[in-house]
């Protein structure tokens, strides 16, 4: 996953999004943009992409957690996790 990480950053840093400079911490980040919306450049690399398959994942369970933008850095709180169904 974070060669996968590096190479997101890679891709949309040329799409004019600025590269992550914190360590890669394994999330899913439903959106956040300043200001609200999507980017041109990043609407048309999705639509080039929507046929693209990316692979598979594997989880055992899903964590629902809020992110607080603070100025010293995002402050995230679990809210509620939630185990996937064990394989019968």
């Amino acid at each position: 996953m974070i060669t996968l990480a590096s190479e997101i950053d890679r891709a949309t840093e040329k799409l004019g999004i600025q590269r992550e400079q914190r360590p890669f911490s394994p999330h899913l980040t439903l959106a956040r943009f300043e200001p609200p919306g999507l980017p041109e450049k990043l609407r048309g690399a999705i639509q080039e992409n929507v046929a693209r398959e990316f692979g598979a994942l594997h989880s055992s369970e899903f964590r629902l957690i809020e992110s607080k933008l603070k100025p010293s850095g995002a402050e995230y709180t679990t809210l509620q996790t939630f185990p996937f169904a064990a394989e019968a």
